[in-house]
Formats: structure tokens, sequence, C-alpha cells
């Protein structure tokens, strides 16, 4: 990846002990995993890094869906199928975001 080390899993199992061995800038993160929610891993997440800079994933475009993950502490949500451009600005709202918060 030309933005920095990819770290990709098959679902969600090892997800909290990647996130903390690694802390990532930005976590991409499915709504359906194999193993379970990714609203329910966000909220994890946030439970011990509240400036996580998550973005969820889904073709699940259900309205209430997004607006739970956007109050369980997601910065953005991108719809499947998505395109390499709202990847990256996914991203680059997050490491703003970020910045900010680092302030």
């Amino acid at each position: 990846s030309p933005h920095g080390e990819v770290i990709a899993l098959d679902d969600g199992a090892g997800l909290l002990d990647a996130d903390r061995q690694h802390v990532p800038d930005v976590v991409f993160l499915d709504i359906h995993l194999p193993s379970g929610s990714g609203v329910d891993l966000l909220e994890e997440i946030m439970q011990y890094d509240h400036t996580a800079g998550v973005v969820i994933l889904s073709a699940d475009r259900v309205k209430d869906n997004v607006l739970l993950a956007q109050a369980r502490g997601a910065r953005s949500f991108v719809a499947k199928p998505f395109t390499r451009e709202k990847i990256e600005d996914a991203m680059r709202k997050c490491l703003e975001q970020a910045a900010l918060l680092a302030r």
C-alpha cells in the first residue's frame, strides 16, 4: 500500500488483539463478519481507545445500521461497492480528525 502498512484479517476474531498490538491509524471494519457484529467490535475498540479512527464498510445501507455505527464512534461509513477514491477519502478524513483530537 502506498499509504502505509496494511494488516488484513479474515474476520473479527483477532481484531482486538491486532488493534492493541499494532495501534493502527485507521481501522476498516465491516458491519457483518463471520464471527459476529462489526458494530460490537467497534464499541469494544472505542472502550479502550475513544480516539480510534474506525471506518465502517458495508453493503448494508440500512439507515439504522449507519446511525448505530456513528453513535458507537465510527468516523465514516463507506457503502459497498466502494472505490479506491472512497476508501482514500475516508482514510484522509480519519487522519484529519485524529490530528484535530491530538491538539
